[in-house]
């Protein structure tokens, strides 16, 4: 009965979230095309609608933490790297400060209605309409316009780490800029993969020191940096489980 309670008390926020987006999209998308789809305009689009998704997701989200471990500038473009737990970290970097961002992508966050038109303008890349020199060309253009970029190399939403493919990696290498971490943690407890019902849990987003390409230039770096980067996410997710299991065990001890 608690069960039913607590689904018919998220149920109305759940779907108030989903219809935000879809009815500001709609909505917003004359004016978009009377000024042309603009980008420094949809990136605060963007921002505002990942705002208003985390406050209508409230009563799930029971705490959202940003750690930041780097030392880099926070307004500097760069290329981030980060674990792919669920459909939620499409909007992470709404909180972390970082308003001029785009993802790169697999085909069918286009094919949405609105946002597809939207994602192009805004220079979202799309990973099956280019072959990696064009992919290269398009993400060096964005950071020298001071636009970060965010790539999922796991290409996949997974409960668990999954394996890292290594395209972000051979961009790096090739457009020889670093790669910042990111550590998305709790996502996958509140909305993993295949699942339509949001449940409550803690959020944590950490921003790893930026790894110089220089170490990774080889044939093989591409590879390499994609295992390491992988190897330094799995260490601090497993630092955060144990710090909570360590605290659950407390409060059970008392």
């Amino acid at each position: 009965m608690t069960r039913i309670y607590k689904r018919l008390f998220i149920l109305p926020h759940y779907l108030l979230g989903i219809a935000w987006l879809m009815m500001t999209a709609g909505v917003a998308y004359p004016y978009f095309w009377w000024i042309g789809f603009e980008r420094e305009k949809l990136f605060s689009f963007f921002q505002f609608q990942g705002d208003v998704v985390y406050g209508l997701l409230r009563p799930v989200v029971r705490g959202v933490s940003v750690v930041r471990k780097d030392t880099d500038d926070a307004g500097a473009a760069r290329l981030y790297a980060a674990n792919h737990q669920s459909v939620m970290d499409a909007f992470v970097f709404s909180q972390l400060g970082v308003r001029r961002v785009v993802h790169v992508a697999k085909n069918w966050p286009f094919r949405i209605p609105f946002y597809g038109r939207y994602l192009r303008a805004a220079g979202f890349v799309n990973t099956e309409e280019a072959g990696l020199d064009e992919l290269c060309e398009k993400i060096r253009a964005l950071l020298a316009d001071g636009v970060s970029v965010v790539f999922f190399p796991e290409g996949t939403r997974g409960k668990t780490l999954g394996r890292f493919h290594s395209l972000a990696f051979h961009v790096a290498v090739t457009v020889s800029v670093g790669v910042t971490p990111v550590v998305i943690s709790g996502h996958a407890a509140m909305l993993p993969p295949r699942c339509h019902w949001p449940r409550p849990a803690k959020l944590r987003y950490t921003i790893l020191p930026t790894l110089s390409v220089e170490d990774f230039k080889d044939a093989a770096g591409p590879l390499r940096m994609a295992r390491t980067v992988r190897h330094i996410i799995a260490a601090e997710l497993g630092a955060e489980n144990l710090a909570i299991s360590r605290k659950t065990d407390l409060i059970f001890k008392r």
